[in-house]
């Protein structure tokens, strides 16, 4: 019977030590556990720490390329505005330099038609004087012609009545 309660006892023990042991390992297994839970809990806060730093990195270089892009397309738009505006300057300069030179053209033909309706106007005028002239002459000579002609007809009758005279007296003396 000692035997047998010695057995049991030891049996007691052993199961008792088990049973210790046992709750050591769940206890240090639940311990385990909860580590790994915290290094898993630490894992997950710092991957989420580190994507919120790459999410909050690649908005601001978003932004920063949003901001670059805006400021090149101001720069380009600054640009081809300066450049339309130095193309109308351009193209109103090369517009007054035409209409000057077409003005200075037209002021030039319009002075020289000018000076050849002068001209034309003198050689009208010396034509006409010349016409003139020439008519006054055929007058005077038309004139003279006459008062010739006149003179001639006076002197013809004076040598008729000459003739007619010495006739007559020529005549008295043969009888």
């Amino acid at each position: 019977m000692k035997n047998e309660e010695s057995i049991v006892a030891e049996l007691q023990k052993k199961t008792q030590e088990d049973h210790q042991k046992q709750e050591i390992e769940r206890q240090e297994k639940e311990r385990e556990y909860e580590e790994k839970i915290n290094e898993i809990e630490r894992q997950y806060e710092q991957l989420e720490q580190e994507m919120k730093e790459v999410w909050e990195r690649r908005k601001r270089e978003d932004e920063e390329r949003r901001e670059e892009k805006r400021k090149r397309w101001e720069k380009m738009m600054e640009d081809l505005k300066r450049e339309q505006d130095e193309e109308i300057r351009r193209r109103e300069r090369e517009e007054k330099k035409r209409i000057d030179r077409e003005k200075k053209e037209c002021d030039e033909m319009k002075q020289k038609h000018e000076e050849e309706i002068e001209k034309m106007k003198k050689i009208q005028e010396e034509a006409k004087k010349q016409q003139e002239e020439l008519n006054d002459f055929e007058e005077r000579k038309k004139k003279h012609i006459e008062e010739f002609k006149g003179r001639l007809e006076e002197e013809l009758n004076k040598v008729k009545t000459l003739r007619k005279e010495l006739k007559d007296k020529w005549s008295c003396r043969v009888m």
